[in-house]
Order: structure tokens, then sequence, then C-alpha cells
């Protein structure tokens, strides 16, 4: 209900959360977790870099905002970083809805 979009339902396993409406799939977060390493199939995760993360996404834009440095990329993967210099890593990678406090 604290979404901004609306109630949504989240599931959750060792971290890793899905966002549902109702039955429907939404999106996911990932933040890592010991011993798990998802990549995207181009091979961005956790640890990262945005050099490679502009190396194999098209349009890369980053902020940093409340949440703290954050890349973004039209209808791929986003996700949070620990700055924004190239050799900055990926902290957590999302895709599809969210819901974050900004």
């Amino acid at each position: 209900s604290e979404c901004g979009q609306g109630p949504r339902i989240g599931s959750q396993s060792d971290r890793f959360t899905a966002l549902y409406d109702g039955t429907e799939f939404l999106g996911w977060t990932e933040p890592g977790a010991p011993g798990r390493h998802l990549t995207s199939t181009a091979g961005i995760g956790i640890g990262s870099t945005l050099a490679e993360v502009r190396a194999v996404q098209a349009g890369v834009q980053t902020m940093d905002e409340t949440l703290g440095p954050e890349f973004f990329t039209e209808g791929g993967i986003s996700g949070m970083l620990d700055g924004l210099t190239p050799s900055s890593k990926v902290t957590l990678v999302y895709a599809g809805e969210t819901c974050f406090f900004r």
C-alpha cells in the first residue's frame, strides 16, 4: 500500500524480490547474496563496473539522489552503484517496476 503506484505484493527468497500486482509479475530486485552471482544475459550483475554496464547496455544514464548513485537504462537492467566513476561497482540490480522510496 505504500508504493506510489498502488498496492503491490512482493515475494522474497534469499533477498531476491519479485513484485506483483495481484497475479501479474511486474519487476524484480537483486541485492546479491553470499555464494550467488546472478547476471543478465550480457553478464551484468552485482560487482560489475559502470564501464562494463555502459559497454553492453545502450543509453545508460546515471544520477545521484536520495538513494545514492544509480544507473538507468531504457527497457533493460537498472541499479545502484557505489559511485559514479567508470570503475564504480554495481551494488543492486533491478528491472521492471520497483517500490523504492525516494
